[in-house]
């Protein structure tokens, strides 16, 4: 009976999809996009890529991608999460279909710009 050599080349050795609950350690070594609640659609984008390159799995999506927010979207998120009460937590699904109708379209803000002003 041979035995297989072993993988001499392991970047991140403690991540194995194979595991029931594998770590948040990417396989690649791009660098997860940050949100501050501008350019969601941009943000999106780059966010869908990078699960899609790390075979990320569904129920790390939220977290991973809620350590990555910054400004109004984190203070969005606290309120999201709070908003929930005793739920569990939400899924990738729910989240995704949340987070545009907070962030989604960007308009002009004159009345900001105006109080920038002074």
């Amino acid at each position: 009976m041979t035995q297989k050599p072993p993988n001499l080349y392991t970047p991140y050795p403690q991540y194995s999809p194979n595991q029931n609950n594998p770590s948040l350690l990417p396989l690649s070594r791009v660098e997860f996009p940050r949100f501050n609640g501008k350019g969601f659609q941009d943000w999106w984008y780059k966010v869908d890529q990078f699960f899609s390159f790390d075979e990320v799995q569904s129920q790390q999506k939220v977290t991973i991608a809620a350590l990555h927010f910054d400004d109004a979207a984190l203070q969005w998120n606290h309120a999201y999460m709070r908003s929930r009460n005793h739920l569990p937590s939400p899924t990738w699904k729910e989240c995704i279909y949340a987070l545009p109708d907070r962030f989604g379209v960007e308009f002009d803000d004159p009345m900001s710009e105006l109080v920038s002003l002074r």
